[in-house]
C-alpha cells in the first residue's frame, strides 16, 4: 500500500508519495512521521492507494509511524 502524505516543506506544502508499513492500518486524515531527507517531519495522509502507477523510477521509503 502506498500513501500520498502533505508535508510543509520551509514555507511550501506538498504531498509525497511513501510506502505504508506492512501491518499499518493507515487511513486518510491519520499524522505520520516521515523521513524527509536528513530529518522527520510530521504529515497528514490525504489518500491511499493499493497499488502504485509505475509513472517513473522514484525510489520511495516507508514512513516510521501514525500518530492518532
Amino acid at each position: 500500500m502506498y500513501a500520498d502524505i502533505l508535508v510543509e516543506v520551509g514555507s511550501i506544502d506538498k504531498t509525497f508519495t511513501y510506502k505504508v508499513p506492512f501491518g499499518i492500518d493507515a487511513l486518510v486524515g491519520m499524522r505520520a512521521l516521515v523521513p524527509f531527507g536528513n530529518r522527520e517531519l510530521e504529515g497528514y495522509i490525504l489518500k491511499i492507494y493499493q497499488y502504485l502507477k509505475k509513472t517513473s523510477n522514484v525510489t520511495l521509503t516507508h514512513y516510521q509511524f501514525l500518530m492518532n
